[in-house]
């Protein structure tokens, strides 16, 4: 049951649709977390399977939690949209934001660790943590981490693009979006207008981008998260909105163009505004002109065989 505490400072926000296997178990290592002055938001987006019903029947055993059901099916990105207002309504003193995943795990420290981190440097918009991917279809697992982004410098900003290669395994900062973020440049960075939701069809690669535009991406390696790999977002949920933009040439084109203006301004990092252009057409070829790469690759595959 919900007690409405408002002076909470981070509030946790899990978007549930059909994740009835795992999600018990990731409500179990919040539950663990040394630091519980959570507020914990899970809304369920029409699942077919029984996940809210799960999620229901633990809300009482946190301190400020609310479970709730869409009336109808979203979508991701509208379901964050309005998930965010009702945060934002709801919790108004949240300082720190989590986006938790209903099939991911954290270490018990998690968030006290990330939040003192945040806490020390007011400078930084997000910590991240090392991760284990664990890969169930496989049985495999491997470990990830990444450096912390604190010049502003061009050169920091094309880290968000690369690959990192560390004991052979890929890693891409993407993951960013998972760790602890300052609610307020969240807030800055995803438009509160639903009309111009556009270029958060790249949520990933766009959101990262625009994070480092206002301050510093810090890592610690004290702690761990642990992410499932449970196959592509697209090929589990192929009728999601997400899923269709990203298949879609007009649309990756549409939202990567309104990212230009929204880099601008968002941008608090006065020695980054001179590079925005080029970090632009960065975003513009891993986000256009791969997957066009990859689409005609995958015909001549076709014609060839």
């Amino acid at each position: 049951m919900t007690q409405n505490n408002n002076n909470y400072d981070i509030t946790i926000l899990m978007m549930l649709y059909n994740h009835e296997p795992w999600i018990e178990e990731t409500l179990q290592s919040l539950k663990k977390q040394t630091y519980q002055n959570f507020n914990l938001l899970i809304v369920d987006d029409v699942s077919t399977d029984a996940s809210y019903e799960i999620a229901k029947t633990m809300e009482g055993d946190f301190k400020n939690c609310e479970v709730i059901k869409n009336s109808q099916n979203k979508g991701v990105v509208d379901n964050f949209f309005d998930c965010l207002n009702m945060i934002e309504s709801k919790f108004p003193n949240s300082k720190f934001f989590m986006w938790a995943s209903p099939d991911d795990t954290w270490s018990p420290q998690y968030l006290e660790v990330t939040r003192n981190v945040l806490e020390k440097n007011s400078n930084a918009i997000v910590c991240q943590t090392g991760y284990e991917m664990i890969y169930v279809d496989d049985n495999k697992i491997t470990y990830h981490t990444l450096p912390s982004l604190k010049k502003p410098t061009f050169r920091n900003a094309k880290q968000l693009f690369k690959s990192h290669v560390n004991n052979g395994i890929k890693t891409h900062y993407n993951g960013i979006i998972q760790g602890l973020i300052r609610f307020e440049d969240l807030r800055y960075v995803f438009p509160k207008n639903h009309k111009l939701l556009g270029h958060v069809l790249c949520i990933e690669i766009s959101m990262m981008l625009l994070l480092f535009l206002r301050g510093e991406i810090e890592t610690t390696q004290d702690i761990y998260y642990h992410r499932k790999k449970l196959g592509k977002f697209a090929d589990k949920y192929p009728k999601d909105s997400f899923s269709q933009g990203r298949a879609s040439l007009w649309y990756r084109i549409k939202s990567t163009c309104s990212c230009l203006p929204w880099m601008y301004r968002v941008c608090t990092r006065t020695k980054l505004k001179k590079n925005i252009p080029i970090l632009w057409l960065h975003l513009a070829y891993h986000y256009i002109l791969l997957f066009l790469y990859g689409k005609t690759k995958a015909k001549l595959r076709k014609i060839i065989k």
